[in-house]
């Protein structure tokens, strides 16, 4: 019987993961133009809030230039990036110690198979973020 509840809650679960959501662009500026006489005395138009030197408009702090998701990717593709060499230099010494035997061998192949792979997957990753940023907010 709880074999059945917890397979019913497992699908439930899938398939609220699977339904599409209704979602919808959020701007944090709501198009507010700093040139025009009525907006210039906004907070999004303060000396405080980053503009783009060309065009005077603020520059969104989350995905503009210096953004918040430039920063957070370009961390977390550093720490992997770290942790990927590390493991092909640990991949290294165990093939140099396996001393031919071929489990070894395999267990250190698989490691240095791993890290290239997500050495590509970081890149691979990284660059799709930025190229999506830089399409949806061109720098100047």
């Amino acid at each position: 019987m709880i074999k059945r509840w917890m397979a019913a809650l497992g699908l439930l679960c899938l398939l609220s993961f699977a339904a599409p959501a209704p979602t919808q662009a959020f701007d944090i500026f709501n198009g507010v133009n700093c040139n025009s006489g009525q907006n210039s005395e906004s907070a999004a138009c303060s000396s405080k809030v980053k503009k783009d030197p060309n065009t005077g408009e603020p520059i969104n702090p989350l995905t503009g230039q210096d953004g918040l998701l430039l920063n957070i990717t370009n961390i977390v593709a550093y720490i992997a990036g770290a942790a990927a060499i590390i493991l092909i230099v640990v991949s290294g010494i165990r093939f140099m110690t396996a001393g031919g035997d071929s489990a070894k061998v395999t267990a250190a192949r698989q490691t240095l198979t791993g890290a290239l792979i997500g050495i590509a997957v970081i890149v691979l990753a990284r660059t799709l973020i930025i190229y999506v940023v830089k399409t949806l907010h061109p720098g100047p």
